[in-house]
């Protein structure tokens, strides 16, 4: 799915329903859980530090001391209220704290490096066991 961000400060639920389909934990009566939403804060603030901008996938993967089920829905419900409430920006796949978009480009050149990188290590593993073989 191809999204194109027209204003970093719009909701991430926009992009994923329409909005008859999709409506905010808030107006369905739930409540956003307070311990969801520090380890969703920690575990991009840590990512954060490594300028490593996370996609909800990501997020859900490495989150922080979460040790309660987690079903995607309630996750993309969280991350559209920090969004909402300014806690973070939603820009092109990745969330983030305001202010840091400039990660998204820095997390781009460093995979764009490591994967030349890692091409060369793959070469050069196949030439040792050619090497070794003989």
């Amino acid at each position: 799915m191809l999204f194109r961000m027209l204003h970093s400060r719009m909701s991430f639920a926009h992009f994923q329903h329409s909005p008859m389909q999709h409506m905010s934990m808030a107006n369905t009566g739930d409540h956003i859980k307070t311990e969801l939403v520090g380890s969703i804060l920690k575990t991009l603030k840590f990512f954060d530090l490594f300028d490593f901008p996370l996609t909800i996938d990501e997020i859900q993967g490495y989150l922080y001391k979460y040790k309660q089920p987690l079903h995607v829905k309630e996750l993309r419900g969280t991350l559209d209220h920090l969004v909402n409430e300014g806690q973070l920006v939603f820009l092109k796949h990745y969330f983030l704290f305001p202010g840091r978009e400039s990660i998204i480009e820095t997390r781009k050149a460093h995979k764009f490096i490591a994967e030349k990188f890692w091409s060369r290590t793959k070469l050069n593993g196949q030439y040792m066991r050619c090497l070794l073989s003989k």
